[in-house]
């Protein structure tokens, strides 16, 4: 008779203490996962060559302008700070975004507005628990003339890095871009399975030639938003 009834409070007695064993982290969280394409982004004023993305698919796209290919298909025209491009030119030269015409666009000069490119999940209000997992984008670089208005494809070694909650590097990939032509697709970039519960994930460039004229161009870059 006492065994009978102490069997079930023991039973419940584990069961409270496995519950409370389960880590928080485990909790369910609502992930969204985003293809950014930029397609969709409302365009302030056409005859502006730096409207930054700011916020986009509930990340932060830091140092990141968004950029139009011209009629030839390709991006010819590549954003300047303060500088007015008016319509892209039809110029048959530069790095054709992958899903057209738009892509987004970083290098030195957009750098000096907001910071290091990067896709962070910080910024005024967003939740500080939020995390980013990377899995792929498509990309090219373009050596850009100083007035702007035609570029090259550009031979260059992109480094992405992958930070965690306390800002720590966590994962580091890198990815080379080779010319074959004065008009050239993006390449695609795979990061793998360690590009996942980021804080921020950050993009570098390195480029033979002016750095200050080489814009490195992202587009289609795929991932989820966990909070």
């Amino acid at each position: 008779m006492l065994n009978s009834i102490l069997r079930p409070l023991v039973a419940g007695l584990a069961f409270l203490q496995l519950a409370h064993a389960v880590p928080s982290s485990l909790a369910t969280r609502a992930t969204t996962r985003y293809l950014a394409t930029f397609e969709n982004i409302p365009v302030v004023d056409p005859a502006l060559s730096t409207q930054l993305i700011n916020v986009y698919n509930e990340v932060f796209f830091q140092s990141f302008v968004l950029v139009t290919a011209g009629a030839s298909g390709v991006v010819s025209s590549l954003p300047v700070v303060g500088g007015v491009a008016g319509s892209v030119p039809p110029v048959g030269t530069g790095v054709i975004p992958h899903s057209r015409p738009r892509c987004a666009a970083f290098s030195v000069v957009t750098r000096t507005e907001q910071g290091t490119a990067s896709l962070t999940t910080v910024y005024a209000g967003s939740s500080s628990t939020k995390r980013i997992t990377l899995y792929s984008f498509w990309w090219g670089a373009a050596l850009r003339t100083q007035e702007a208005v035609a570029s090259l494809p550009q031979n260059a070694q992109l480094t992405v890095v992958g930070y965690d909650a306390n800002d720590e590097a966590k994962v580091v990939k890198t990815f080379d871009y080779d010319v074959t032509g004065a008009s050239q697709q993006m390449v695609f970039a795979n990061v793998g399975p360690d590009f996942k519960d980021l804080k921020h994930v950050d993009f570098s460039i390195d480029a033979i030639g002016a750095a200050i004229f080489i814009s490195t161009l992202l587009d289609d870059i795929d991932f989820s938003v966990t909070k």
